[in-house]
């Protein structure tokens, strides 16, 4: 838990360390920072992470340590709440998956997925943001749908992983997201409503 020293042995380690392992070295500093709540600074190592090792030569190491720095990535978003940013870099980790992996690791990762497309839909529809960027109702939708599924996904994986509290927040977190939707499609049926009666000229007469 001694972050500052942590942070001073990983910065001479990565002054000696070979290209290879500054990758590594760059992963955990970058970790040390996001433990600090320093996630502006985890993200800039995590990112010169990533740069350092797109030019190294693929392995089945590297995929593993690819997934991990992804996934990091996506944290620091997420802390930083850049949530779209978020889902690109937990989409990245995902397709790094594979049976190496454990369960929980990834009912994690799904579990992430499904907070930050939820939280990424309320960013984009927003009464502030101006209609032409606002999402569309087929992509609220469809966003929803993803949403439920990555939710659905982390469930199924934290039951197998006999993970019952994990189980129990993708449960509560799918329930809302439900609920969320099902509030949202009430309100955009309202809205249109009354877009239609004020168009109306029988109802201008009326008034």
């Amino acid at each position: 838990g001694d972050l500052f020293s942590a942070l001073q042995n990983f910065e001479v380690a990565l002054g000696v360390a070979s290209p290879r392992l500054q990758v590594a070295i760059l992963d955990e500093l970058g970790v040390n920072y996001y433990l600090a709540q320093t996630y502006q600074a985890a993200l800039r190592f995590h990112l010169r992470a990533l740069n350092l090792l797109q030019k190294e030569s693929p392995e089945e190491a590297l995929a593993a340590l690819q997934f991990k720095i992804q996934f990091h990535c996506g944290n620091d978003y997420r802390a930083l709440e850049a949530y779209e940013q978020a889902c690109e870099h937990y989409e990245l980790a995902r397709m790094s998956l594979n049976s190496g992996h454990d369960i929980k690791t990834a009912a994690l990762l799904y579990q992430n997925l499904g907070d930050c497309t939820h939280a990424a839909i309320n960013q984009q529809t927003q009464p502030d943001i101006p209609v032409d960027t606002r999402a569309t109702p087929e992509k609220m939708e469809s966003q929803f749908q993803r949403t439920f599924d990555f939710f659905l996904q982390s469930r199924i994986l934290h039951q197998v992983s006999g993970n019952k509290i994990g189980e129990a927040k993708a449960r509560l977190a799918f329930a809302l997201a439900k609920l969320d939707f099902s509030t949202r499609k009430r309100q955009l049926a309202g809205d249109t409503r009354l877009g239609k009666s004020i168009k109306s000229p029988s109802s201008l007469n009326e008034a």
